[in-house]
C-alpha cells in the first residue's frame, strides 16, 4: 500500500467473504476500482505493492494452465522465482469460473485489427480457456508490511486485448490500475498483444468509453511513462523491479 494513492476501504462483498458469509461471483463487483494485469504469468509484485490501495486484482494471459495456476497461487510449486504465488496467504474462496460465467455465449470482440478478426480468435484459441476466482486472507503470523490482509483475485486464461473487452468495455467500466510490465507480453508483428505506444491494445484501452485507467504501471527501467496519456506524473517507483506508478494526465487523455 502506498500512501500517494486513495487508500480504500474494503468492499462489503469483500467483508461479507471473510466474516464466512456466503457470497456468489460478481464481476461487477471485481471490476470496480480493480487493478488489470495481462500478460502477467503470476507475477505478485503488484498485489504487495498496491494491497490497500486495490482490493481487487485481475491478471489474464493465454499462455499459461489453469493448473499452473491453482499450484502456484496455493503454494504447491512455484517453478518460475520467489516474486510468483502468494507466500502468506490461504484461499477462503475459490471458485473454478466457465468462461460463459462472465461472458454472454456467442460474444466476440467487437474492436479488432484490420482484417485481422480470424487472427484474433485463432490466438484466443491457442491457450487454455479458464477462470478462477479467489479470495486471499494473509496469515497471521506474516506482519502487515507483508503484503494486504486480505484481497480477490481474478485469473483469466485468455489473449489481453480480447478480455479487456469483455470485461471492461463490455460493462462501460475501467480499471483503476492498468500494468503493462512487458515481461511476459509478445512484441508480435500485428500488435495484438504488445503494449507499445502504436500497439492495438493501447487503442483499446483507449476506446473504453468509460475512460483510460486512472494509473498506469510501466517496466521498471522507464525514464517517462511508456504512453504519452500518462507523461508528467511519476507517482513512484515501486521496488523489486515491479515498475513505475503514473497518473493519468486527463489533459492529454483527451488528445
Amino acid at each position: 500500500m502506498i500512501d500517494k494513492m486513495s487508500i480504500e476501504k474494503k468492499p462489503e462483498w469483500l467483508l461479507d467473504i471473510a466474516s464466512g458469509k456466503e457470497t456468489q461471483f460478481s464481476l461487477l463487483n471485481v471490476l470496480q476500482n480493480s487493478l488489470y494485469y495481462p500478460g502477467c504469468e503470476l507475477n505478485g509484485a503488484p498485489v504487495k505493492c498496491l494491497g490497500g490501495n486495490i482490493h481487487s486484482f485481475i491478471y489474464s494471459d493465454y499462455g499459461v494452465s489453469g493448473n499452473f495456476i491453482l499450484n502456484n497461487t496455493n503454494r504447491i510449486t512455484n517453478r518460475v522465482n520467489n516474486r510468483c504465488g502468494f507466500k502468506g496467504y490461504r484461499a477462503i474462496k475459490e471458485v473454478a469460473l466457465g468462461i460463459n460465467d462472465f461472458i454472454p455465449i456467442g460474444w466476440s470482440p467487437e474492436i479488432v485489427p484490420k482484417g485481422e478478426k480470424d487472427l484474433v480468435m485463432a490466438r484466443q484459441r491457442h491457450g487454455e480457456s479458464f477462470a478462477h476466482w479467489s479470495v486471499l486472507e494473509r496469515l497471521s503470523d506474516f506482519p502487515s508490511t507483508h503484503g494486504p490482509d486480505l484481497f480477490s483475485f481474478l485469473y483469466i486464461g485468455g489473449e489481453i486485448s480480447a478480455v479487456y473487452q469483455a470485461l471492461y468495455i463490455r460493462n462501460n467500466i475501467k480499471p483503476k490500475v492498468l500494468v503493462v510490465i512487458t515481461s511476459c507480453v509478445s512484441e508480435d508483428s500485428w500488435g495484438l498483444g504488445s503494449v507499445r505506444e502504436d500497439s492495438f491494445f493501447k487503442k483499446v484501452v483507449k476506446a473504453n468509453p468509460a475512460g483510460m485507467p486512472d494509473y498506469l504501471i510501466d517496466g521498471h527501467d522507464s525514464i517517462v511513462a511508456r504512453w504519452k496519456e500518462y507523461k508528467g506524473e511519476k507517482v513512484i517507483q515501486f521496488p523489486e523491479q515491479a515498475g513505475n506508478l503514473w497518473k493519468l494526465n486527463s489533459r492529454l487523455e483527451l488528445s
